[in-house]
C-alpha cells in the first residue's frame, strides 16, 4: 500500500526528518562520546567509523547510531564502504564491523550484502563496557538531565 493522502506524505516526511535529526543530535553529540568513553576505545582512523576497540586480538570497528531506523539505500551503501575502508587500513589484523544502536532491540549477524553485525540497546552497551546495567545508568542520567533543564 502506498501513500494516498497528502497528510500521509507530510507525516512520512516529518517522521524521516525527525529521525535523521535525532541521529545527528543524539548519535554524534551524545551516544558516540559516551560509547568511546565507557569502552576505552579510540576514535577510528576511518572518517565514517566512530570508534575502534581491540577485543582478544580482533579490532572491532563500531558505528554508533541512536535508533534502529537510520539506513536508507544510500546511507547503507556508505556504511558498507566505510567498514571496507577501515578493514583495508588494518591489513593482516582480525577485523569485525559492528553497527551499535544506542536503544532498541536488534542483534543480527551480517546479512545480505551487509558486512557488519548489528547489536542494540542493553546488549550494545554491555558489549562495549562489560556492564550489564550501563543502559539503565545512561537512561537515569538522561532523565535527570531532562528534569533539570
Amino acid at each position: 500500500m502506498g501513500i494516498t493522502q497528502p497528510r500521509e506524505l507530510v507525516t512520512a516526511l516529518l517522521s524521516a526528518y525527525l529521525s535523521s535529526s535525532d541521529e545527528g543530535i543524539f548519535g554524534g553529540a551524545f551516544f558516540e562520546p559516551v560509547a568511546i568513553a565507557v569502552s576505552g576505545g579510540r576514535k577510528s582512523i576511518t572518517n565514517s567509523i566512530d570508534f575502534e576497540l581491540e577485543v582478544d586480538g580482533t579490532v572491532r570497528a563500531y558505528e554508533v547510531k541512536s535508533g534502529l531506523s537510520v539506513f536508507n539505500a544510500r546511507s547503507l551503501r556508505r556504511q558498507i564502504q566505510a567498514f571496507e575502508e577501515c578493514r583495508r587500513r588494518l591489513p593482516g589484523r582480525a577485523f569485525e564491523a559492528v553497527v551499535g544502536y544506542a536503544y532498541g532491540r536488534r542483534c543480527a549477524p551480517p546479512k545480505g550484502n551487509r558486512n557488519f553485525r548489528e547489536v542494540s540497546g542493553q546488549s550494545f552497551w554491555e558489549e562495549i563496557s562489560g556492564d550489564s546495567d550501563l543502559y539503565k545508568k545512561i537512561l537515569d542520567l538522561l532523565a535527570r538531565k531532562l528534569i533539570n533543564t
